[in-house]
């Protein structure tokens, strides 16, 4: 399982080479991915420039219509230093570490205009396996009114997701690590609950709350955190 705290997105400059005014790339650095960019055809190529040199592992997106993507990282003399295509399907990839990464590069391509809602990158960090059976969970908020004969109100609200994920037998050490990785955050955060898989859970774009009763246990510690779907 893998948590994207450090998102570098929020710090970068971003530039595209074709944008809607009325979706300008910089919704992409913002906490909805329903605020989406928007380009003027069907593809778009997207430049990524971090504000420091950084090590990437993982790029993730959402809410796309996009069909394929390729993502290349430079360093800062411009060398293309590997190229990663994104499994769009999926929502994204995660990948050999590549040191000294200045920019990257996105190029995003489908059938229509293209819009981007979300992107998340840089280091991943990888969590210990949770204990329990992880499953996403239904948020449903829509607002029900029927009466007693049948009649019915709807206001419908999309459907989220939340996933709950249990942590047990660590050390004080490694509680204290995540415990303050969760503390500092300013953002949700990306999770990636089977990241070596495709299909059963994909990535996800949440906020990251942790359950306030840990326990300890003979000098070992348990400790819970839940994920809220963003939309």
């Amino acid at each position: 399982m893998i948590v994207l705290f450090n998102n570098l997105i929020y710090n970068a400059t971003i530039s595209a080479d074709t944008v809607d005014s009325s979706y300008p790339v910089t919704n992409l650095q913002n906490d909805e991915p329903s605020k989406i960019y928007k380009a003027n055809q069907a593809s778009a190529v997207i430049t990524l420039t971090l504000a420091d040199t950084s090590t990437i592992n993982c790029l993730y997106l959402a809410n796309t219509n996009a069909t394929s993507a390729s993502l290349g990282l430079y360093d800062s003399s411009d060398t293309l230093l590997d190229t990663q295509t994104i499994d769009v399907d999926r929502g994204g990839a995660c990948f050999t570490s590549i040191t000294d990464v200045s920019y990257m590069i996105l190029t995003l391509s489908g059938s229509d205009t293209i819009y981007l809602g979300c992107i998340g990158t840089g280091a991943k960090y990888q969590m210990p396996d949770p204990l329990n059976d992880v499953i996403p969970k239904p948020i449903d908020n829509t607002v029900r009114n029927i009466s007693d004969s049948g009649v019915g109100f709807f206001n419908r609200v999309p459907i989220q997701v939340s996933i709950s994920t249990n942590f047990a037998n660590i050390s004080r050490t490694l509680y204290n690590e995540i415990f303050n990785l969760w503390a500092a955050l300013e953002h949700p955060v990306w999770v990636d609950v089977r990241e070596d898989y495709n299909g059963i859970i994909d990535p996800m774009f949440a906020d990251m709350t942790m359950d306030k009763t840990p326990t300890h246990k003979y000098k070992r510690d348990s400790m819970t955190f839940n994920f809220q779907e963003m939309k």
